[in-house]
Order: structure tokens, then sequence, then C-alpha cells
């Protein structure tokens, strides 16, 4: 079973500009991304996909496969789930390990314990999905989202 991590780093954020290849940590997410998913032992390669010539050359130094997008789906008028058809299409593995550079923090444990538990559980599942139990009062607009307000 070949597992692929892919990292999807478009250019043009709209809210942190160049979010992806900003220092962070002495480097930028992107490369710590990248040299996080190449000591996982059971990832077999890397693959980052984007449509930006600076992120698919740093991606290249690291030694991580790239995969140049089509501008149309680096949009942010495509939906998501046309972005994600074409990312599949464009892998050739058995299982994508989908990493964000924007999760800098996420521990190389849980990413090996996930892509063993998919492996060990893939006839009945499909996905596994990371989360983190959240034990904080919400707001929205400021309304609670996660409890109920009363005024006595």
């Amino acid at each position: 079973m070949k597992v692929s991590a892919l990292i999807a780093a478009r250019s043009g954020s709209q809210r942190v500009q160049n979010k992806n290849i900003r220092p962070f940590a002495g480097s930028t997410l992107l490369e710590v991304k990248i040299k996080q998913l190449q000591r996982i032992s059971n990832i077999d390669e890397v693959v980052v996909n984007s449509n930006d010539d600076d992120i698919l050359f740093i991606a290249n130094n690291c030694g991580a496969k790239t995969v140049r997008r089509d501008s149309y789906y680096a949009s942010n008028t495509v939906s998501m789930s046309d972005v994600y058809q074409n990312m599949a299409e464009n892998m050739d593995c058995d299982v994508i390990v989908y990493a964000n550079c924007t999760n800098p923090l996420i521990h190389d444990k849980t990413i090996y314990e996930c892509v063993e538990f998919y492996k060990n559980h893939c006839l009945k599942y499909d996905s596994v999905n990371t989360a983190h139990l959240v034990k904080e009062f919400l707001f929205k607009d400021n309304l609670p989202i996660n409890y109920l307000e009363f005024n006595l």
C-alpha cells in the first residue's frame, strides 16, 4: 500500500499573503511541514501541489515531489470538491495523507498513528481525521456557539 503525503499550497490567500512560505521557526511553514512528513516512516513520499513557482521551487529543493496545479483549481471561486478531485487525480498512490502547512504543531506520532490506524481499518472506514477537544467558551458574532446563555 503506497502512502503519499499531499501538501496543497496555492498562492493567492485572501487573508494572509504568502502564508505557506512565511517565516516560521527559522524556516517557512512549507519547509517545516515537508521535513516533518519526510521523517514519518510510514509515508512513502511527500507531494506538494501548487500553482506558485516559489512554492514549487522550495518543495523541490526540500526533496518533495511537485505537481503544478492549473490556475483554475487555485482560485477562490472553484468548489473545494473539484479541487480535491483534481489533486487526487494527480496522485499516484493508494492512500493520501492530506497535510496543511498551516498546522505546524501536530506531532509526528499523531500523523504516524493516523496512517497506521487507517491501514489497519481501511475496510471499515474510508478516512481518518484529527480533531482537538475544545473546553472553552466560543463565540461567533458575539453569540455563544458551544453553550447556552441565561439571563437571570
